[in-house]
């Protein structure tokens, strides 16, 4: 009897227990195997690297900007490729950028050499830094920006969802003794090959700053 008072039930012999070795051996080798291609799937994704995008004449893209300190700076604008070149791409704007899409004149502000916005190919945990100058105000600013691909996001704008690597920088810039510490991020996509969205902030002067894709359209 068992403790609970009703006959207690007989194991089988052994021998007649059934054991399924073979199923259960099956079972974990399948579930090892899934785990390790579902970590390598991970893992190329992380380490996926994205390349130089290419333009052509007539590919486009529209955003919206919004400062919330300055609001004359609010504006809806349209980028346009002009023309291209094996080095350089100048866009409907007159702004231009070298092959890598570094800014080398925006609007009327001429950048020496250019701004190191990007350096392909870009992968997570990727880090560079470079040097730039311009005139403004009848100073000549010197400016130190280091950037870093913290790595793939899905970012969310009016234009649609998209897969994209965010890129974190910070910009130390001096002119004498004035100097304006100025730090963004900026959310990089390879199918619209360019900027989805960016973020940056200045405390001197103040400044808030978001830039976002509302469409695009690029060219057949």
């Amino acid at each position: 009897m068992s403790p609970e008072g009703s006959p207690a039930k007989r194991r089988p012999p052994a021998a007649c227990r059934h054991t399924d070795t073979k199923g259960d051996n099956i079972k974990r080798t399948f579930l090892a195997l899934f785990s390790l291609a579902f970590a390598s799937l991970g893992w190329a994704q992380s380490g996926e690297q994205v390349g130089v995008p290419s333009f052509k004449p007539g590919d486009s893209w529209t955003y919206v900007r919004t400062d919330k300190v300055d609001r004359s700076w609010n504006a809806k604008y349209v980028v346009t490729i002009e023309w291209v070149s094996d080095s350089s791409h100048e866009t409907s704007r007159g702004d231009q950028y070298t092959r890598e899409m570094n800014p080398m004149v925006l609007g009327d502000q001429k950048y020496e050499p250019y701004i190191p916005t990007f350096s392909f190919p870009l992968t997570p945990g990727k880090k560079w830094e470079g040097t730039y100058s311009y005139l403004s105000g009848g100073r000549q600013w010197n400016v130190t920006r280091a950037s870093r691909v913290e790595g793939w996001e899905t970012v969310k704008t009016a234009a649609g969802e998209f897969k994209a690597l965010k890129i974190t920088y910070l910009e130390q810039r001096r002119a004498g003794r004035a100097r304006n510490d100025f730090h963004g991020t900026s959310w990089y996509s390879p199918e619209v090959r360019r900027v989805v969205l960016s973020e940056f902030k200045a405390s001197t002067p103040p400044l808030d700053r978001r830039v976002e894709l509302v469409s695009f359209k690029l060219a057949q």
